[in-house]
């Protein structure tokens, strides 16, 4: 079984935080180290990186912040000390900066994106994960076996982790996460993976890469995805709308199995055509062949049909009706919902039992 999430998510048209500001707080959220009686630093093994977040620092708290870099031992650390002396009520103004945004002294598995960044536009948006993701994202052609572009995006804080993934869905890009067990090596590791062709593009096109080899990176997947034709298993719309939508257009329409299979393009394989899960395109031109309006709307629609992997028990909790108006559905942790329809039952149970 299938269950729908968005495929995109729309994003403000007004942007409340600067592009200095979200592209330093993508590094500090990456490889800051912010905990309270602690220097605040960031910690790379890219000389080109620190004095990017140096720059950054500069150009956000002008001469309230004086950066420093060291090279220790293969790092280089940047220590984002105050131009002036701190006491008890006085404070780095990165600190003050990071509390007002309720991001401060959370150590890695902690880290999360702000909730002001999700109410920032589509730009400013990918801008912050650009610079996320120089910290501990990967953009990499995978050669092995068989040659596969991939970028994804690796912590060990799963509310990151899902942040990131939902911050993806205001870009367009559809991601996957997955826990990639540590073992005996620390806490386990949560992926945010892009692999499909035309959500590549869309990292490509739209959040891109500041660093040079991540560049370089970046270079080889486009020529990639130029040169290779999209094979997507994952945005397809469930086999069920063969039965429930084409079989009734083709009555309705008067086409046999095998016409209708003949204009679709396809040799003659009968009822065993319906186990089929379609692809988006392939739905476009199914609705063409049968007719049908329900088949447009859904080859064109923002639905991304997820399977169910697994279904746990999870005890017994109480539950709460949500609804609004109008419209009926709604988003909840990028899960599409309707309006609880408990009331409803409470009344039909009332009326109609023993």
């Amino acid at each position: 079984e299938h269950i729908s999430l968005p495929r995109c998510l729309g994003s403000s048209s007004l942007q409340l935080m600067g592009d200095d500001e979200l592209a330093l707080l993508g590094h500090l959220i990456g490889d800051g180290c912010t905990l309270p009686r602690h220097s605040i630093q960031y910690t790379t093994k890219e000389l080109e990186l620190a004095e990017i977040v140096a720059e950054l620092a500069k150009k956000v708290f002008d001469d309230q912040i004086n950066p420093t870099i060291k090279h220790e031992r293969q790092w280089y650390q940047v220590y984002l000390t105050a131009s002036y002396r701190l006491t008890h009520n006085i404070k780095n103004p990165i600190t003050k900066w990071l509390e007002n945004l309720g991001v401060f002294g959370l150590r890695s598995h902690e880290k999360f994106v702000p909730e002001k960044v999700f109410e920032q536009p589509q730009d400013a948006i990918a801008l912050f994960l650009r610079h996320l993701w120089s910290t501990d994202g990967c953009i990499k052609l995978l050669k092995g076996k068989s040659i596969r572009p991939v970028a994804y995006y690796a912590s060990s804080s799963k509310k990151l982790a899902m942040d990131v993934q939902s911050l993806l869905l205001r870009i367009g890009i559809n991601a996957r996460l997955s826990m990639i067990p540590q073992k005996n090596k620390g806490r386990d590791n949560y992926h945010v993976t892009i692999t499909g062709q035309s959500d590549l593009q869309l990292f490509v096109d739209e959040i891109g890469a500041i660093n040079t080899y991540k560049k370089d990176s970046l270079q080889e997947i486009q020529h990639y995805l130029e040169t290779h034709n999209a094979n997507t298993n994952r945005d397809i719309i469930p086999n069920q709308i063969w039965r429930l939508y084409a079989v009734p257009a083709m009555k309705e329409s008067q086409l046999t199995t095998r016409a209708m299979q003949s204009q679709l393009g396809n040799l003659y394989c009968g009822t065993s055509l319906y186990k089929q899960n379609v692809s988006r395109e392939r739905a476009g031109r199914l609705a063409n062949v049968v007719k049908s309006e329900k088949l447009i709307h859904l080859a064109h629609s923002d639905i991304y049909w997820d399977s169910i992997i697994s279904i746990q028990e999870e005890g017994m909790e109480d539950v709460f009706d949500l609804t609004v108006p109008t419209l009926y559905n709604f988003i909840v942790n990028d899960i599409v919902v309707h309006n609880s329809i408990e009331q409803d039952a409470d009344l039909i149970m009332m009326i109609y039992r023993d």
